[in-house]
């Protein structure tokens, strides 16, 4: 509001029940309707020292994050010297800025992407941060650009110094591989491998024509996600196709929705453990209750 009076507009204008006020001293003509646009709402008052962190700086980088993290909040992290940004909408952290890689995102302060993902170690369980960290090892589908991160950034950010929940971190790591081009797929892996499956190759082609989400080759075995994209009637005939194509070339494929993954994973993992031994792979002893469950 600040900048507005001084450009002239007047106190009366800016309280104007046309405008919206996402943030104490903030006005906008319309209201953010995504996390990135609280993001820019917020910008416009920000201390220039500070930056997004854990689930804004997520979304700013493109990072899948579950459905139940709220895009209405913004995080925003000060550094040690400066007082914790605080006010409604908003939560606020410190960070020691001499630890701390932040990136210019646009017009946008932000955690650098390796940062970004260690942030998130507060928040999202197992699932999630390994595929909030694939997505960051990820180039984007079709495009030459390099991904945000590499696997030994990655490994060299835990290892480095005491970071908060670190051996849940460290264990995201273990299991983050370049390859998953969704969240579901990143999540039946970390289920798969919890229960005991040997770590599949994520996105194999095995043709010209054939690509599996996840492939044990050794047992030409594999499980496809079908999301929603799938149920078009132009892409259920290209599955069809591509299922027979899959059999022709001597190999088996699991197909999962997300009613299976997310609602029936112990049915999941133990089916593709008894495929895996029946085609010679070995699968390690796992009871059941310790099988990593993801969550929608």
């Amino acid at each position: 509001m600040r900048d507005a009076l001084a450009k002239g507009i007047s106190a009366g204008a800016l309280r104007s029940q046309d405008l919206a006020a996402p943030f104490q001293g903030v006005r906008c003509v319309t209201a953010p309707r995504d996390a990135v646009a609280w993001c820019h709402a917020y910008a416009t008052k920000m201390r220039p020292d500070a930056a997004f962190c854990g689930p804004s700086a997520a979304r700013l980088w493109g990072m899948p994050l579950p459905a139940s993290v709220p895009g209405d909040v913004v995080h925003v992290s000060s550094p040690h010297s400066g007082p914790r940004p605080t006010g409604r909408g908003v939560r606020g952290y410190q960070h020691d800025p001499d630890n701390v890689d932040i990136w210019d995102l646009g017009p946008l302060r932000v955690f650098s992407p390796i940062q970004t993902w260690l942030s998130l170690g507060r928040m999202l369980d197992l699932p999630d941060l390994v595929a909030a960290a694939d997505f960051a090892l990820t180039p984007s589908f079709g495009s030459s650009e390099p991904a945000l991160a590499t696997l030994a950034e990655l490994h060299h950010a835990v290892a480095r110094h005491r970071i908060l929940r670190g051996p849940l971190l460290r264990l995201a790591a273990s299991f983050a591989v370049p390859g998953p081009l969704s969240r579901p797929e990143s999540h039946c892996r970390v289920l798969l491998v919890s229960a005991g499956c040997p770590m599949p190759v994520p996105n194999l082609r095995i043709s010209p024509l054939a690509t599996l989400d996840l492939a044990w080759e050794p047992a030409r075995y594999g499980l496809d996600y079908l999301g929603d994209q799938h149920r078009s009637p132009t892409q259920f005939a290209k599955d069809v196709a591509r299922r027979e194509l899959i059999k022709d070339l001597d190999w088996e494929s699991l197909e999962i929705t997300k009613t299976d993954l997310y609602e029936h994973p112990h049915h999941v993992a133990l089916k593709v453990r008894s495929r895996l031994s029946e085609r010679g792979v070995a699968v390690r002893p796992v009871h059941p209750s310790k099988f990593v469950l993801p969550k929608p």
